[in-house]
């Protein structure tokens, strides 16, 4: 499996969510999308939200802290 990190609209991804049809223009925009999409390396590990890491580990000079940090997207594990 390939897995591919995509920047979509937020206005776009609910109506293609709620409405659950996809027009024309919303087609090309998520081609675009993935086209210019980063395509994630395999083995990659887990991806974490940095802001988040950094406001969990603030104040602590625990480096064990980074342990606890919510994963955005689990490792590839193959």
């Amino acid at each position: 499996m390939t897995r591919v990190v995509i920047d979509i609209p937020e206005k776009e991804l609910y109506k293609i969510e709620h409405d659950r049809v996809i027009t024309d223009e919303q087609r090309a925009m998520l081609f675009c999308a993935i086209t210019n999409g980063t395509v994630l390396p395999k083995g990659h590990g887990d991806l974490i939200d940095r802001d988040k890491l950094i406001g969990h580990i603030h104040g602590t000079k625990s480096i064990v802290a980074t342990l606890d940090a919510p994963t955005v997207i689990a490792g590839d594990k193959e």
